[in-house]
């Protein structure tokens, strides 16, 4: 069984996890990015890149609440969710993030927003909870 961490360790080791995760995002960002200037791109590597983005945020985003209940006293730390949820909002943004990168093709709504909410539905999926 490991020690538990003090308040700094735990501090040090939520501030790595945080570094990390925002480096990972980055990347994904960037990657996503890079299929912009690419006129051969699929809907499907569009759609797998969207993903990756999707997992790397909820990553990156547990990793600030972390760092952030770290430096909050204890009583306030029960006070920030535990749980990410996505709204219509964010939903509507990763949609237009599909349709943008496919080269906004018409009639495409309905299927973007359905592909958007499989996305970020997948991309919570499988990740351990806070």
């Amino acid at each position: 069984m490991m020690p538990a961490l003090n308040g700094a360790s735990a501090r040090v080791q939520a501030s790595v996890a945080y570094e990390t995760a925002f480096r990972y995002f980055s990347e994904k960002v960037r990657s996503l990015q890079r299929l912009r200037v690419d006129r051969g791109v699929t809907r499907a590597e569009i759609k797998a890149a969207v993903l990756a983005v999707e997992k790397a945020r909820i990553s990156y985003s547990r990793a600030r609440d972390a760092v952030a209940q770290q430096l909050l006293d204890s009583p306030l730390r029960s006070a920030l969710p535990t749980r990410l949820e996505s709204s219509p909002a964010y939903t509507s943004g990763v949609a237009e993030l599909l349709w943008e990168y496919a080269g906004r093709p018409e009639d495409t709504a309905e299927a973007d927003w359905y592909s958007a909410e499989e996305i970020i539905r997948s991309a919570q999926e499988g990740l351990p909870t806070p």
